[in-house]
């Protein structure tokens, strides 16, 4: 069944091509009673998953982020498009268990769904899911913007102001010199280091920002443009993690020494 699990999920290989695979070595096996395996094991798993996402639910950090997967739609002929969501427990000081929970669509409701016992702070994009969670005063839960995402926009920006375009991308880059500094250090050196050489670079930003939107007329729908009120529309959650030394400056993982364990969770779908 190791062998079953893997091939599926790790190959993407159906079980009619596993079933004519085992064929050749002599075992003859219907599709069906694969599928019945393949499903009595997932539910036997189903304890670990749940026991997993609550570890990774007490840390109070979390990465997490979605993609698009296509999935076979019985009836059609065609393919659909579907999500997998991916959830990292995100402190340094606890092993980076990692759970999906799988969806038929982007709804809101399934992050919703998912995060609605976690207290904490998130890492991940912009998705309207975790701004609005990151908005509901009901929860306590924190959304902290990537900066990953922020520089890919202004990457993309060709057009319009090339000045500021370098220089917020040079600006990013020296957030991550002293970011892969500051992380070899203790909690307490990394906040004076984020005070100290980041918070500056940061306020000037967002400042530069302010002022050219202020100042300038600027084609609504340019990329330049979308990328500086992207940053502006979250200004509190670009800076929230100069404040708290487990927070990342974005929602890629630091490379870890704890081994990385993952289960997925299929919800919606037969």
């Amino acid at each position: 069944m190791a062998e079953v699990v893997t091939a599926k999920l790790a190959y993407h290989l159906p079980f009619y091509r596993q079933q004519e695979m085992l064929q050749c070595f002599g075992i003859k096996i219907e599709r069906q009673t694969l599928s019945s395996l393949f499903v009595n094991l997932g539910e036997k798993l189903e304890i670990l998953y749940d026991e997993m996402k609550s570890l990774a639910f007490e840390c109070g950090y979390l990465f997490t982020d979605d993609t698009p997967v296509r999935m076979l739609d019985p009836g059609s002929g065609k393919t659909r498009e579907s999500r997998m969501w991916i959830y990292e427990a995100a402190r340094q000081d606890v092993p980076a268990y990692k759970v999906y929970d799988f969806s038929i669509n982007r709804s809101y409701d399934h992050p919703f769904k998912f995060l609605k016992d976690f207290k904490g702070v998130i890492h991940g994009d912009a998705f309207g899911a975790y701004v609005k969670l990151d908005k509901d005063k009901d929860n306590q839960i924190s959304w902290a913007s990537c900066w990953v995402h922020a520089r890919r926009y202004f990457l993309e920006a060709q057009s319009g102001d090339q000045e500021l375009n370098h220089y917020i991308l040079k600006s990013i880059r020296n957030l991550y010199r002293y970011e892969n500094i500051a992380w070899r250090h203790n909690s307490e050196t990394r906040l004076r280091i984020r005070n100290q050489y980041e918070r500056p670079i940061v306020n000037e930003i967002f400042e530069k920002l302010w002022l050219k939107i202020k100042t300038e007329i600027l084609l609504p729908k340019a990329k330049q443009t979308e990328a500086i009120k992207y940053m502006l529309n979250h200004e509190k959650n670009f800076k929230l993690y100069l404040d708290d030394p487990n927070i990342k400056i974005d929602n890629k993982p630091l490379n870890s020494q704890c081994a990385k364990l993952s289960l997925v969770k299929r919800t919606g779908c037969s």
